[in-house]
């Protein structure tokens, strides 16, 4: 739920490990968005992060607009974020998914 997804997002701000995390299908709900929103524009190291059928995005598209613009500035920073493997030169994958689980 929104309370979970909102723990795992403020933990990654600081994530300099973790590269994939599939949050599908887990309720996250507005505020989930919002806490994965936020934590995309300070984390440099997620390269796919995968939010299909979740309620909070399914058939909003203001919330996936929120998403999405996270995720394109998390893109630009991950470009200029030094490079320590050869995965941080993979572009960041967002996926949004509405099909019901």
């Amino acid at each position: 739920g929104p309370e979970g997804v909102g723990a795992i997002a403020e933990a990654l701000k600081t994530n300099d490990k973790l590269t994939n995390l599939d949050l599908g299908d887990n309720g996250m709900m507005k505020e989930g968005v919002q806490a994965l929103a936020a934590m995309l524009q300070k984390n440099t190291k997620l390269m796919r992060l995968d939010c299909s059928k979740n309620a909070g995005l399914w058939g909003d598209d203001a919330m996936k607009g929120v998403l999405t613009k996270a995720g394109e500035q998390h893109d630009a920073a991950r470009k200029k974020a030094k490079k320590l493997i050869p995965q941080d030169e993979l572009p960041f994958k967002l996926l949004m998914e509405d099909s019901p689980g």
